[in-house]
């Protein structure tokens, strides 16, 4: 245990302080910006702001899901990664406050709400039943993020083995409630911009949006602070291709869930199902549906998918920014065509969510700098240390020799 003791209580990487100060920056100028947006065009207002509640709600449920991951399997990868997916997972009680203006329009958003009709649509999707589930999804993900958090921060200063075995436990039952929680908000909060449209696989689909977007996220912050934070100790080849494994992984099932709901939904040929997809084919909407499938498949698929060596933790960090870029753009598609049949950016679109994304990235920085990177007490980070260290001894024999 003497390696991973001798590491710092917390992270005072300069990488984190420059983000949380960044992040401010883009906060305060996002607040006046949205002040004026809401003032100026309330009607385009509310859309955006969906918009980027959804995109970092979305990267803060992926990085629970992976964190939830983390407690049931050992690897480089995850202790490379449980801090900064646990600051990250830590930031959906700020989820809750973002979440309180959409409120005000959600009549506007909806069309559901202000639909008296009965059956079964109108028995889920109803503002009593919707606003229960909400509160009941925000809870158990606060609830998971931060016991999970609690247990590995107890196993830091308390060398026993129950906290492993109790966040695995937890972790096994958190990962279930994730998934049927996850899935509820995915269909309320984006399936029903579209009340007349169902999809079975859509839950599993934004899941796995999620997972692209939570790993991409972390593994452009891991690249940004392993120099600075006592990771360099872990930090081999092994672990860099397991990063690129993993986000590969996000994609290829990103893609195939994406494929296959296509693919039932236009050979199935049913009038309402059809009509979301030639909604988002039409009207300039079909260039986006292109972009997304060069650009958040193919280009990171054969990017990831190169030898060993040239997988850098720069490559794959690269990657993870071009996938968040493209995970923003998948949303857009879904979500803008539900207000505007044509498209027709505006500039709230950006603001509102680099704004957002500016408290988001300021919270979460502070929130990683409060604990020590390379977790401790943790049988993994000790091979994780011998794996890397192995692999310099190699690597330096192999100088020597040539």
């Amino acid at each position: 245990m003497q390696q991973t003791e001798s590491a710092p209580q917390s992270s005072n990487s300069s990488v984190l302080t420059s983000l949380q100060v960044g992040g401010l920056v883009f906060a305060a100028i996002g607040i006046i910006l949205a002040v004026f947006g809401a003032v100026t065009n309330l009607e385009r207002f509310f859309p955006s702001y969906l918009l980027a509640f959804l995109f970092w709600l979305e990267v803060t449920l992926g990085c629970l899901g992976f964190l939830l991951v983390t407690g049931l399997i050992q690897g480089d990868w995850t202790v490379a990664t449980q801090r900064i997916l646990s600051a990250g997972a830590r930031v959906v009680p700020l989820m809750v406050i973002l979440l309180l203006p959409i409120l005000f329009d959600l009549g506007g958003l909806y069309p559901w709400v202000d639909n008296a009709a009965g059956g079964t649509t109108h028995a889920y999707l109803n503002v009593p039943f919707f606003a229960v589930r909400t509160a009941l999804s925000f809870v158990i993900w606060i609830f998971l993020a931060y016991l999970i958090a609690h247990w590995n921060f107890q196993l830091d200063s308390d060398n026993d083995g129950k906290y492993l075995r109790w966040i695995g436990r937890a972790a096994g039952l958190g990962l279930v409630l994730f998934v049927i929680t996850a899935s509820f908000a995915a269909f309320d909060w984006t399936m029903s911009l579209t009340d007349t449209w169902f999809s079975s696989l859509y839950g599993l689909l934004v899941i796995s949006r999620m997972a692209v977007a939570g790993f991409a996220f972390t593994a452009v912050i891991l690249a940004l602070v392993w120099k600075q934070s006592g990771l360099e100790a872990i930090m081999s080849q092994r672990l860099k291709n397991d990063m690129a494994n993993l986000l590969l992984a996000t994609v290829m099932v990103w893609m195939y869930m994406q494929f296959m709901q296509f693919l039932i939904m236009w050979y199935g040929n049913l009038p309402k199902e059809v009509a979301w997809y030639v909604l988002r084919l039409t009207g300039g909407w079909g260039g986006l549906a292109v972009a997304l499938v060069v650009l958040h498949f193919f280009v990171p698929f054969f990017v990831l998918i190169l030898p060993g060596p040239n997988r850098t933790m720069g490559l794959v960090a690269t990657v993870g920014v071009l996938l968040l870029v493209m995970h923003y753009v998948g949303l857009y598609w879904v979500v803008m065509p539900s207000f505007t049949p044509t498209l027709a950016f505006h500039w709230l679109d950006i603001a509102l969510v680099l704004g957002m994304g500016g408290i988001w990235v300021a919270l979460f920085a502070w929130l990683l700098k409060q604990h020590r990177l390379l977790p401790a007490n943790n049988p993994s980070v000790d091979h994780a240390i011998e794996r890397a260290e192995h692999e310099h001894e190699l690597l330096e024999e192999i100088g020597m020799a040539s």
